[in-house]
């Protein structure tokens, strides 16, 4: 299945921004990060020319979003005033988003290359962003900053584990769920009725996976458990399994997958379809990294008949990440002909494990 779905999905490789086609338009959030700006910045070092830059600015509103600066470093590029363009995303209502991804679409139409930079954007915003673009015929390059040091660092870490009583996890990056939140585009009355089987991304914050557990009620729930990109950071596969203790009761099964290798979050995705679909509702949260947001996108353009639903949360820590350690880039050549390859796998995976089916059938009845 790996081999197969490998074949089809573009890799990781490093930036290659000096190499992409003009003319080319950028989209990127103006979060708070470090590493919001940092794709802008290696577009200006090696003087890539961007016909537009959109921005998207996040509601509610953070005071330390870095809207200025980002607009700043467009004009720095020798963007015209007119072609930069902001949009706005509600993390409390993504539904109202779908409103003005009609503009993005537009300009997308209108040149080779769409640069879209995920390093400051939220899981269910890539999400959102990719489903609403999934029909643009230009080039897609997928940049993602990746950050030097992601809260919380170990010491931190280890003070809250051993000053707290055994009863109780502390919240980190993210406090106070506001409600569950999903798009009607990314929901699915399929198998209505039928059991659901929660997939989920645990994370340092236990309170996003109690929320979704409370609100959709699943009969079963399996983890995905993020392994980090760095050896350095490797201590924190352990750590966010020790917040989320208070849910093992309900977790009917854990699989590991990459933080950075979005093709392990597909293929982990599609076999526990492969097993469940015809049996359960199956509803995933994309709560783990943002290049596994991506792998649950592709996944669900494989799948729609899966509904996808994200806990947003009321407030960020004020250390989340810092610094930047690398740029990334996945090149897509065409969207809408990676999303007509992944509907015909889906319809080849699918009558390939019906004919397994009647094969076993008929060894059992002779």
């Amino acid at each position: 299945m790996r081999s197969t779905l490998e074949s089809l999905l573009p890799p990781i490789t490093p930036s290659h921004l000096d190499n992409i086609d003009e003319p080319a338009a950028y989209i990127g959030a103006a979060g708070f990060e470090d590493r919001a700006l940092s794709v802008l910045d290696k577009a200006a070092t090696v003087s890539k020319r961007l016909e537009y830059v959109i921005g998207v600015q996040y509601r509610p509103f953070d005071e330390r979003n870095r809207v200025q600066e980002f607009t700043a470093k467009a004009k720095n590029l020798g963007v015209p005033e007119k072609q930069v363009k902001w949009v706005t995303y509600d993390r409390y209502s993504p539904q109202e988003f779908l409103g003005v991804s009609g503009e993005i679409q537009t300009i997308a139409n209108e040149v080779s290359s769409l640069v879209i930079d995920i390093s400051a954007m939220s899981k269910f915003l890539i999400v959102t962003l990719l489903q609403s673009l999934r029909n643009v015929h230009c080039r897609v390059e997928i940049a993602y900053a990746e950050a030097d040091i992601y809260h919380p660092i170990k010491d931190v870490f280890d003070w809250h584990k051993h000053v707290l009583p055994p009863e109780k996890a502390p919240e980190f990056l993210t406090t106070d769920i506001y409600k569950i939140i999903t798009t009607t585009s990314l929901s699915s009355s399929s198998m209505q009725g039928y059991p659901v089987l929660m997939i989920a991304f645990p994370t340092f914050n236990y309170r996003e996976l109690l929320a979704l557990l409370n609100e959709m009620t699943p009969q079963h729930l399996i983890l995905l458990e993020g392994k980090p990109h760095e050896d350095q950071d490797a201590w924190r596969l352990d750590a966010i399994r020790w917040v989320n203790k208070n849910s093992e009761d309900t977790v009917l099964d854990k699989q590991i997958v990459s933080t950075f290798d979005y093709l392990e979050t597909v293929v982990a995705l599609e076999e526990i379809y492969q097993r469940f679909h015809h049996s359960h509702k199956l509803i995933v949260s994309p709560t783990g990294s943002k290049l596994q947001a991506f792998g649950v996108f592709l996944f669900r353009q494989m799948h729609p008949d899966t509904q996808l639903v994200y806990p947003v949360t009321r407030r960020f820590a004020s250390e989340y990440t810092s610094g930047c350690r690398a740029i990334w880039q996945v090149s897509i050549h065409c969207l809408p002909d990676l999303m007509r390859q992944l509907d015909t796998y889906r319809k080849w995976s699918l009558h390939t494990l019906k004919e397994v089916i009647r094969l076993k059938l008929q060894e059992q009845r002779s």
